[in-house]
């Protein structure tokens, strides 16, 4: 199921996850076929992670990104929005990959989370935050 575009506006598009996972959109990197490592920049049904796959990594972001926000995300933020999903979703693509123990998994892993932690951040405060203020 893909996000619903009615739901959320901002919500980011499998070629945007891709660009910042563009390692899980090569057929397979992980065995010995012979397309291994050939590369497409997109999410296919033979990419791992799938394209619908990502889409449903890509809804469950962004109900977590609103839920998490508790109001609603106003349009002059919608592009940090779409980046905080995107974050959300390459650190659940790189998690998977985190299994195999590698340092090269866990780095990216890592470095998604940050980034998405902080993007959320910053979300939740600016979406709270009242469209008029008066300082005194």
């Amino acid at each position: 199921m893909a996000a619903n575009p009615t739901t959320y506006p901002w919500a980011p598009t499998a070629d945007n996850v891709a660009r910042l996972t563009p390692a899980y959109t090569v057929g397979g990197f992980d065995d010995d076929s012979e397309d291994a490592g050939a590369g497409t920049g997109v999410f296919t049904d033979t990419t791992e992670p799938s394209v619908s796959e990502v889409n449903d990594l890509i809804d469950i972001a962004c109900n977590e990104i609103a839920g998490r926000c508790g109001v609603e995300i106003p349009a002059r933020h919608y592009t940090l929005a779409t980046a905080t999903a995107e974050w959300h979703v390459a650190a659940d693509i790189e998690g998977g990959k985190r299994a195999a123990g590698t340092d090269d998994a866990s780095g990216a892993y890592r470095a998604n989370i940050l980034n998405f932690r902080a993007s959320l951040d910053e979300l939740v405060k600016l979406a709270r935050m009242p469209t008029a203020m008066r300082l005194y």
